[in-house]
């Protein structure tokens, strides 16, 4: 029963004790005045304190009633408010907006009003009773009270209304799209079996899945690279950029681990195991000693091979403290890892000097012969990584490479010449495609970036390991307080103490590691790529150097070949033929070059959209790799504490 709407209800107190016993006699007299008609037939046997009850409730009910009428009254008057208004506008014959008492004020606010007053009066006297909330809001039909339709000063044109009718036909749910992606689909639990087809990882181990990264990255086109050019690899290797990604690779497994120091004094070296598992071996395994000057040949034998791709560099040259424990295993996994990562190449895995180095039992004399062969020059190795050579027996074959060293490279006869006309120094390169220029800059910017954030790595290392020292440190002078053994509680709190904090500076030891092995080690890896990728630049950079020389000499050699022909005389024959065949010499020498040249230009466009997107990749994952770590160790910090205050507090 609702006592906010039934005002004939009995009333009692609810805040009694519930252990009284009811009063039966009470019960009975109030129960009786739940009907009106009752009440009229008990007055002559109630008492006077029951009179004066039913009384008073029949006083409340009348005047609450009056009140609701006057309410109905003021909010839904029988007649309108506004009646007295539009008759005066009527009678001063002025056009208004106001409409009549039988349309609606404004349109388009439907909503159910409360009944006439009528009605309300109606069922009142039906029942007796006090209408409940659900009769005051009940109606049989809607009632509109306002139409929100008003006047115009200018009246729509039949484009305008057109318009308005196809925008709103367009006008939809904005947050329907939203509504749809986020709405729940029913997916079956059990594990989907994809076909072999789709590129499943058949045969995949456990380890290799939880080590591949959270999100897949699709190649992005470098700025300069037209849609249409989706064979810019085919240009320089034959084989277009989508056969060599669709090409399997061969699988290599290589370490390289054991380092042991041979030598004495100054011949002492360290010298490094690479172990290597392929089905390209006999036996698929091959097991060679290689030094740190074996890593550097290599990384400039594929250089002069592969023009135009960024080969994997080794870490660089160091003189001081190269025989320390940390500084050997550091260049160790460096090592490994420029391996792995030349592995990871369909254009570098299958190079001969690649196999060589992995294979051969006698490399000093067979690395020796495989430079004399491509003159690749990589014995005259210098520190920095981004300087090249360019080997003329590669670029111009051995015939004609032979004749330009004789006279000593093709720069030599330009520099003669210009040093005995004037002291002028060769053509230089002038970049003519922006692509590259702009690339090059982005090159600096990064290797700015990266060089500021490993200075930002380093410090923050330098400074954790301090604060190991100086918990180690503080530890001790626990322990020593310890020692006094003043008490045996406090001197038990204390060890506990000093060894929470030895524990801690453990963790801190073993986070600064971490750092080292992931990020610092990716860090360095991508300073010395910024190095290598460089090196791409600085080699189509001196392929369009030849290519200037080339084409200053064979014009000088075609105007003096148009002289000859003019002086036509029995004498001159001979030096016209000579200067022909000389000119036809320059003329294959400019062609070859510049196909090199535009070959290298295309092979660096694919390299540097491949570069992007595995530096993207390697970053990410060490990242992650890096905050697991710092995540790890300050709840290995937390626990450590909360164990100590458990346990002696």
């Amino acid at each position: 029963m609702d006592y906010e709407e039934d005002l004939n209800a009995p009333v009692w107190d609810e805040l009694g004790a519930k252990d009284e016993p009811a009063i039966a006699e009470l019960g009975e007299r109030f129960n009786s005045l739940s009907n009106k008609d009752q009440i009229q037939d008990t007055n002559n046997e109630l008492p006077e304190a029951a009179k004066t009850v039913a009384e008073g409730a029949q006083a409340w009910n009348s005047t609450n009633q009056e009140k609701k009428e006057n309410l109905l009254k003021k909010l839904a008057p029988e007649e309108d408010p506004l009646l007295d208004i539009q008759t005066t506008v009527k009678e001063s014959n002025i056009d208004s907006p106001v409409k009549a008492k039988e349309e609606p004020l404004f349109s388009g606010s439907t909503y159910i009003a409360f009944p006439e007053l009528s009605d309300v009066s109606a069922q009142g006297d039906e029942t007796n009773e006090a209408p409940s909330s659900g009769s005051h809001r009940s109606s049989t039909k809607p009632q509109v009270l306002f139409n929100s339709a008003r006047i115009r000063r200018r009246p729509l044109s039949s484009h305008a209304l057109d318009r308005n009718a196809t925008t709103e036909a367009k006008i939809s749910d904005p947050l329907g799209e939203i509504k749809k992606q986020e709405e729940f689909v029913d997916e079956s639990l059990e594990e989907q079996q994809v076909p072999e087809s789709a590129g499943s990882a058949k045969g995949t181990s456990i380890l290799q899945q939880v080590n591949e990264p959270l999100f897949k990255l699709s190649p992005r086109k470098p700025s300069g690279v037209k849609d249409n050019e989706e064979t810019l690899e085919s240009d320089v290797s034959g084989v277009t950029k989508k056969d060599e990604e669709e090409s399997k690779l061969i699988e290599f497994n290589i370490e390289v681990k054991d380092p042991v120091k041979v030598g004495e004094l100054t011949s002492m070296h360290v010298e490094y195991t690479v172990e290597s598992r392929s089905e390209v071996f006999e036996g698929s395994y091959a097991k060679v000693i290689r030094r740190y000057s074996d890593f550097r040949w290599l990384y400039r034998q594929l250089q002069n091979n592969h023009w135009g791709s960024i080969i994997p560099p080794p870490p660089e040259k160091q003189t001081v403290g190269r025989f320390k424990q940390d500084f050997i295993e550091n260049r160790r996994c460096q090592m490994e890892r420029m391996l792995r990562r030349i592995a990871g190449k369909a254009s570098l895995q299958s190079d001969p000097d690649f196999l060589l180095f992995l294979k051969s039992e006698q490399f000093a004399s067979d690395a020796k012969k495989r430079e004399h062969i491509t003159g690749s020059g990589a014995s005259n190795d210098s520190n920095d990584l981004s300087e090249i050579y360019i080997s003329e027996i590669q670029l111009l074959g051995a015939e004609d490479a032979a004749t330009v060293l004789k006279n000593g490279g093709l720069d030599a006869e330009s520099q003669k010449r210009f040093m005995n006309i004037s002291f002028s120094s060769p053509p230089k390169y002038v970049e003519v495609d922006d692509f590259f220029v702009e690339q090059r800059q982005n090159i600096d910017l990064l290797e700015e970036k990266l060089s500021q954030l490993d200075k930002s790595l380093v410090s923050v290392d330098c400074q954790r390991n301090e604060l190991a020292s100086v918990t180690e440190e503080f530890a001790r002078t626990i322990d020593s307080l310890a020692t006094l053994e003043v008490t045996k509680k406090s001197s038990d709190l204390l060890t506990n103490f000093a060894q929470t904090h030895r524990r801690i500076k453990e963790s801190l030891e073993r986070t600064s590691l971490q750092e080292a092995l992931t990020l610092g080690i990716t860090l360095d890896e991508y300073l010395r790529l910024l190095s290598s990728l460089k090196a791409v630049f600085n080699q189509r950079a001196k392929l369009g150097q030849y290519l200037a020389i080339v084409e200053g000499d064979m014009t000088r050699k075609q105007s003096s070949l148009e002289r000859l022909q003019k002086n036509s005389g029995q004498s001159s024959l001979d030096k016209l033929s000579t200067n022909k065949n000389e000119y036809l010499v320059l003329k294959r020498r400019f062609e070859i070059i510049k196909k090199s040249w535009q070959d290298v230009g295309n092979r660096i466009k694919v390299e540097i959209s491949s570069f992007d997107a595995e530096k993207v990749k390697d970053f990410r994952n060490s990242m992650e790799i890096f905050l697991e770590s710092a995540i790890e160790g300050q709840k290995e910090a937390i626990e450590l504490w909360e164990t100590f205050y458990q346990n002696n507090l």
